[in-house]
């Protein structure tokens, strides 16, 4: 059991007008005397200045937002409080914080709720006591606006990550015990000498030189192309002429774009010509950070459909399509408000749960909606699709699609063997071919480049087709099971004979 040291002294917070008060917090990181995981521990009393409704005027009020919580009986005052915060504490995210305790004594309740980030579960506590004292005053209370704040908070936090909550979830459902280490900025899994520590998807079992390797995109690309896999034929260039000279030699199409550089932006695909190219090529310059030199890769351009498929432990587990983000024309409405309104479509969330991303408006969605002769203010035909982005971004709005059972058995054998010289846990390998069932060796397959710490939430919860429990294949990698996670521990810390002895 290890516990984070009491934030506040005991006291009471009560306003005169309240019939609850809500007092001397303490949070857990582990395990402790009232549930079994990290938790946040607190004292809820009345406060006899104001008495409360019945108990049953507050379910009605509350199962209006949360039905199903009128079909539950509660004991007490504190036990319904306590239901109520372990919803409200799900943010409208479908987040599993859903373990709840309470302690009843002479003058309060000790209740106990799960948590994963401290101060978004304290926010929600005390706008669950204010909830609870609107309604003894017969007020209304907003809630769109506070649990907005809520889901960024708790988004902003180290746990709000699709791919970092996705693994605790999954361990938490596995019994593996996990905690952020502040100091060193990772996670851990397990406990003494069986722990795993990382980052994401990059642990510390994991070649640091094979990691910084995956980065160098142009090192990376000539390391696979001298070993024999399927990558664009292409040169780095610095100066236009040489841009052309590399076009000339492989031939139109060829796609241009700056080695350093970040979400498609000065990437130009299917350049078809001389003229193409150099404005292509200064597009590309255009984009690379003022303190990078000009470097800039000229390369056949494949036709085809982007997709990442995922390697763990050497071993290929899923395949994702990834489409950019795209609207459809109603012959009224300007593209900048078709993306308003996609945005507020309830799979955009843009939670750790949610399968899409908003679409993010930024210069690389200007300059390709330029390439095409619009502009965010431009009408679209009703019906129309219009493409945002040359690159299929998932984080600004792209749309993933589960491809790991349409994958063709060589093109299993090729990522695996890419995966298998590298000293990595888990590796991405973007690719693009107009059909994955097709083998990669009757042409028209190309390795765009490799990734030492993919997301994997795209294949857990794609927008279109099965889930991959991918968290699994990789927490199982290290864990046969949450006891081999585990050592024996055996605390005692700021706890009383007393509190050891509750029930």
């Amino acid at each position: 059991m290890i516990q984070i040291e009491n934030n506040e002294a005991i006291r009471i917070n009560a306003r005169k007008t309240d019939a609850f008060d809500i007092f001397n917090f303490q949070y857990y990181i582990g395990a402790n005397p009232y549930l079994n995981t990290r938790s946040q521990v607190f004292d809820f009393a009345l406060t006899g200045n104001s008495e409360p409704l019945p108990i049953e005027d507050y379910v009605s009020i509350i199962s209006d937002r949360y039905p199903h919580l009128g079909e539950e009986t509660y004991e007490s005052y504190a036990h319904l409080f306590a239901r109520t915060v372990a919803e409200v504490g799900k943010l409208d995210m479908g987040l599993h914080l859903d373990s709840t305790s309470v302690a009843s004594h002479p003058n309060y309740a000790r209740i106990a709720v799960r948590s994963l980030h401290e101060r978004t579960t304290r926010e929600v506590i005390y706008f669950v006591w204010d909830w609870f004292e609107a309604i003894a005053q017969n007020e209304g209370i907003s809630f769109d606006e506070p649990i907005k704040t809520l889901q960024n908070k708790f988004r902003l936090s180290v746990y709000g990550g699709p791919t970092v909550y996705a693994l605790l979830r999954t361990a938490d459902a596995k019994k593996i015990p996990t905690f952020y280490l502040w100091d060193e900025g990772l996670m851990q899994y397990g406990y003494g000498k069986k722990q795993i520590r990382g980052i994401a998807t990059t642990f510390d079992s994991d070649s640091h030189i094979d990691s910084d390797f995956t980065t160098r995109k142009d090192d990376c690309k000539a390391f696979l192309r001298t070993l024999g896999f399927p990558v664009p034929q292409g040169e780095i260039v610095v100066f236009q002429r040489e841009a052309l000279a590399v076009a000339k030699e492989i031939g139109y199409p060829v796609a241009v774009k700056p080695v350093v550089g970040h979400k498609g932006i000065g990437v130009t695909a299917e350049v078809q010509n001389d003229d193409e190219l150099l404005s292509a090529f200064d597009r590309a310059c255009r984009a690379i950070p003022a303190h990078e030199r000009i470097r800039v890769i000229v390369e056949k351009s494949i036709s085809g459909y982007d997709f990442r498929l995922l390697c763990v432990n050497g071993r290929f587990i899923a395949a994702t399509e990834r489409r950019p983000a795209s609207v459809i024309g109603d012959g009224n409405s300007t593209i900048d408000e078709l993306i308003d309104r996609e945005n507020r479509k309830p799979e955009r969330l843009d939670t750790p749960t949610s399968p899409l991303s908003k679409i993010q408006r930024d210069a690389a969605m200007e300059y390709y909606l330029e390439e095409q002769g619009l502009s965010l203010d431009s009408v679209i035909d009703r019906d129309r699709i219009v493409y945002l982005r040359k690159v299929a971004n998932l984080s600004s709005g792209g749309v993933s699609i589960d491809a790991t059972r349409t994958i063709h058995p060589d093109n299993i054998i090729l990522v695996q063997d890419i995966a298998q010289h590298f000293r990595l846990t888990c590796l991405g390998i973007d690719v693009i071919t107009p059909n994955l069932a097709q083998s990669w060796q009757e042409g028209n397959f190309a390795i765009l480049e490799i990734n030492s710490a993919p997301g994997i939430f795209m294949h857990l919860n794609p927008a279109v087709g099965e889930s991959v429990d991918v968290p699994s294949h990789i927490l199982e990698t290290f864990f046969e099971s949450g006891t081999s996670a585990r050592i024996p521990i055996m605390t005692f810390n700021k706890i009383s004979v007393r509190e050891l002895q509750e029930p």
